[in-house]
């Protein structure tokens, strides 16, 4: 049979495209090599068969032979697992790293031992009052060691001032930060949103979109250090696929009654009070989506009492009516679906949740984060360990603050105890708050030298005796043995109002106990923050192993594309000259 006159010459001319197509795929490889986010790219290639059955019925004696290769599509190197698994851990290093960094500003200010290595840690100046009170009893009739012990008081008092201030500037930078941190979120979502209407609009269209897949992702990945999210993929560019989902649900869908054009592309992972998992979506593929706001509130179930100021986020979703096209976003795993049309939710630390998935437009029912730094800043921000609800192991920056004024509370009570029962039951307080005369709102914020002794040094009472002969210093002596004591009880208000012991030991002792909690409690988050860490750079490792570009396997690959595009070319030539052999000298002779 005779073959096609230029059908090596097409066979040879598809081998020159294809490896033209492969070539400037590794052009742009090389060129993206230092671009972040970049996946790598290839070329789908497919060979291209003979006519098929119909020619061979009809020439039974032909060969099979194909018909070169066709360049169908250009697509990255990319596995959806190990992005799945970098964004699951990247959620948990970005909690433990920002939880990290608030416990370390908490332990500058309460860390006793570099604080009383420069002399002014409060347990050191503890002992200097003790010492002071001994010089006392040793010579109680000398005013002059009263005025030494009430000045050593009041420097306890400053340094706890002092602590209480710091304390509340870190809350007030870390709440800064967390606002911050709230505005890059909506940047994000809004920008993912705008990349997914733009990826619709170009797929719609045929093109492959993978710059644009790029930033996507790279923001998806940012995205996944501040919030636990889920991200689903979903490909416009199957219309069959959609017309199947119109009409057939099936087991993957969220909500197979719905439109197949409401899926949603990013969720929030969050939980109930039961610790059921709940998603809430942040981006649909319809251009809606979430914003998140900052804000405190004072009127949170038991917190009422307490009247504490507590963070909490609002997801809120705008009314939809009439906005752009498409449906409204949907709860997803809700059948029938649960219209998201203006509904607000609020999220909050673990340790507040309440209630089951809101769909009320209050805010007032709860969803928790546990992770990511939003989890870590309402951590730190609301936990009070013992003084709250529940999650007793959350200890945030408000639980030390709440130790240091039981502190403040349970010193000033046991010393105003001692001295009121001078002089027959006569004495004077102490310690007050920042009125001067009363204990009623003492505070480690507040907690001073009483006016009282201000005015009279005197006011130290050194006996119980209302007619003193002069050197008696039984008062004195109960005050020192107060420092002694192992069994003094501190206790603290809880958010709902009841008492709790937080502590039982000494006075001296008490803030060595709060060093080791802070430090047990930041040696835990600092080794998970690690661990986590590592966790992120091996995945992000094997992501680059698959979808980064190597220089030498592109180079590789260049000079074989370069030797193919050779030899196709060379085959090219040699059909030509078999061509003009046939054409331009065949049959001529005798001519």
């Amino acid at each position: 049979m005779v073959r096609a006159t230029f059908q090596g010459m097409y066979t040879s001319l598809s081998g020159i495209i294809a490896s033209q197509a492969n070539l400037d795929v590794t052009a742009q490889n090389l060129t993206n090599i230092l671009t972040k986010g970049y996946t790598r790219q290839r070329a789908d290639l497919l060979a291209i068969g003979d006519a098929g059955v119909y020619s061979h019925i009809a020439n039974p004696q032909a060969l099979h032979i194909g018909q070169g290769v066709n360049v169908f599509n250009t697509s990255q190197l990319r596995n959806a697992g190990y992005d799945m698994r970098y964004r699951e851990e990247n959620t948990k290093y970005g909690y433990y790293e920002t939880k990290l960094s608030g416990l370390e500003d908490v332990e500058r200010v309460l860390d006793e031992i570099t604080l009383s290595e420069g002399g002014g840690g409060i347990q050191e100046q503890l002992l200097v009052l003790l010492d002071s009170l001994q010089d006392i009893a040793d010579k109680a009739s000398d005013k002059d060691y009263s005025v030494i012990a009430r000045n050593n008081a009041a420097k306890i008092t400053q340094l706890l001032n002092e602590q209480s201030r710091e304390l509340q500037k870190i809350y007030d930078q870390q709440y800064d930060d967390f606002s911050v941190t709230v505005g890059k979120i909506n940047t994000l979502i809004k920008s993912i949103s705008e990349l997914d209407k733009m990826i619709h609009k170009d797929e719609t269209y045929g093109n492959p979109s993978h710059e644009l897949k790029d930033l996507r992702n790279y923001l998806l990945d940012e995205l996944s250090g501040y919030l636990p999210i889920e991200y689903t993929p979903t490909s416009y560019s199957d219309d069959m696929v959609k017309l199947m989902r119109d009409s057939l649900p099936h087991e993957n869908d969220p909500y197979p009654n719905a439109s197949a054009s409401i899926e949603y592309s990013v969720s929030i992972v969050s939980y109930d009070a039961s610790g059921n998992k709940v998603l809430l979506p942040l981006v649909q593929n319809n251009g809606h989506y979430a914003t998140l706001t900052l804000e405190t509130y004072t009127n949170h179930n038991n917190y009422v009492s307490s009247g504490d100021a507590l963070p909490r986020l609002t997801l809120e979703y705008p009314p939809f009516s009439g906005v752009g096209s498409g449906p409204d976003m949907y709860v997803p795993g809700t059948n029938p679906p649960v219209s998201l049309d203006g509904q607000k939710f609020s999220l909050t630390a673990d340790q507040l949740a309440t209630g089951n998935l809101p769909t009320d437009t209050t805010g007032s029912n709860n969803l928790t984060i546990k992770s990511g730094s939003v989890g870590a800043y309402l951590d730190l921000l609301s936990g009070d360990g013992v003084f709250g609800t529940a999650e007793a192991d959350n200890y945030g920056i408000r639980y030390y603050q709440k130790m240091l004024d039981v502190f403040a509370q349970t010193f000033a009570k046991e010393m105003n105890t001692i001295n009121q029962a001078g002089s027959g039951g006569t004495g004077a307080l102490l310690f007050t708050d920042d009125s001067g005369t009363g204990t009623a709102n003492l505070k480690a914020g507040n907690i001073k030298v009483s006016d009282a002794w201000n005015a009279d040094a005197g006011a130290l009472e050194t006996t119980v005796s209302s007619s003193p002969l002069g050197e008696e210093n039984d008062n004195i002596l109960s005050m020192i043995a107060l420092f002694d004591r192992k069994d003094i009880p501190f206790n603290g208000t809880t958010v709902s109002g009841g008492t709790v012991l937080t502590y039982e030991g000494g006075i001296t002792s008490f803030h060595a106990n709060l060093g080791v909690t802070l430090g047990i409690d930041k040696s835990t988050v600092s080794s998970l923050s690690s661990t986590y860490k590592m966790n992120v750079e091996n995945l992000d490792s094997y992501r680059q192993s698959v979808s980064g570009v190597d220089e030498n396997e592109e180079v590789a690959g260049m000079l074989m594309f370069q030797k193919a595009y050779s030899a196709a070319a060379r085959m090219l030539t040699t059909m030509d000259e078999m061509l003009d052999l046939v054409v331009n000298r065949m049959g001529i002779v005798g001519r």
